[in-house]
């Protein structure tokens, strides 16, 4: 009897988790996208961050634990540590410097959209951003996203308009361009790194980290890289045009997500705006690529 009550409830977790996995985020204010083939949405309330993706009525595979997590921009600049007035950072984010975010802070206050339309095949997204480690302190700067859906396709132009009156040149930094958190089914990390991109050569399944720390880099010469789950479903990041170096965690228990992200060297202070393009995939060629050949 008790063997037979716990299986029950093991059943009813699994059904509870993915009824909470094929939801948007508690709460959210959803803008969409949607055609036969792929689902995407973006939350409101959350500064205009990707809160929401599926194919073909499948489950979200974005991950919201957190205003941390979702697919949005993210930058960083010095100085390490950053801090505003009497603001500084907790101990863990010293490392971080300027750090503004699309969806929110780690206080857990939500970054605020200043302009939004959608016409039923774009989306259009301005935000003011907050600081990652600190207590609801705006960046200095706004963000603008232009979201579009074709096919199982989201194609993103994303900008960095930058507005700090500190105007001294920090050296560069590694940038999210974009960071993809998705959840945690899709734990299995592939990429091509190889010297012969785009000849049909093996595709590479990326190894969990042996280290203290959980990252792992590597070059993906052919600009994209995947999240699957164990039945070869799930996203793919695309990034034409630039530098390829994806760093992941593979399925953190604690948070139940796997993360992802394209990273670049490259100044977060300019005199001009700061953009760049990405696409999130949902047609995954029994390779493994996302659609980049």
């Amino acid at each position: 009897m008790k063997m037979q009550l716990g299986v029950t409830l093991i059943a009813k977790a699994a059904l509870c988790a993915n009824s909470v996995l094929a939801q948007a985020p508690q709460g959210a204010h959803m803008s969409y996208l949607v055609n036969p083939e792929a689902k995407v949405g973006v939350d409101l309330s959350r500064g205009g961050a990707i809160v929401f993706l599926s194919r073909g009525g499948g489950d979200n595979l974005i991950n919201n634990f957190d205003l941390g997590r979702q697919v949005q921009l993210s930058f960083f600049s010095g100085p390490v540590p950053f801090a505003v007035g009497d603001q500084h950072p907790a101990k863990q984010w010293e490392h971080i410097g300027w750090n503004p975010i699309q969806a929110g802070d780690d206080f857990k206050h939500a970054s605020r959209v200043l302009e939004h339309r959608n016409d039923g095949h774009s989306i259009y997204v301005k935000t003011l951003p907050l600081q990652w480690p600190l207590n609801n302190v705006p960046g200095d700067c706004t963000f603008e996203s232009w979201l579009r859906l074709d096919g199982p396709v989201v194609t993103v132009r994303a900008r960095l308009n930058n507005a700090r009156l500190d105007v001294k040149q920090y050296p560069a930094r590694l940038q999210e361009l974009p960071a993809v958190y998705a959840n945690a089914p899709y734990h299995r990390v592939v990429s091509y790194t190889g010297d012969r991109p785009f000849c049909g050569a093996p595709v590479r399944t990326m190894t969990k980290p042996t280290g203290s720390h959980p990252w792992s880099f590597w070059y993906a010469t052919e600009g994209w890289s995947a999240l699957l789950d164990d039945g070869d479903r799930g996203i793919g990041l695309l990034t034409p045009g630039r530098a390829k170096r994806f760093s992941i965690t593979i399925s953190s228990m604690r948070f139940a997500t796997s993360w992802w992200r394209e990273r670049c060297l490259k100044f977060a202070r300019e005199p001009w705006p700061l953009d760049y393009r990405y696409c999130l995939h949902g047609r995954l060629l029994r390779t493994g690529r996302a659609g980049a050949t």
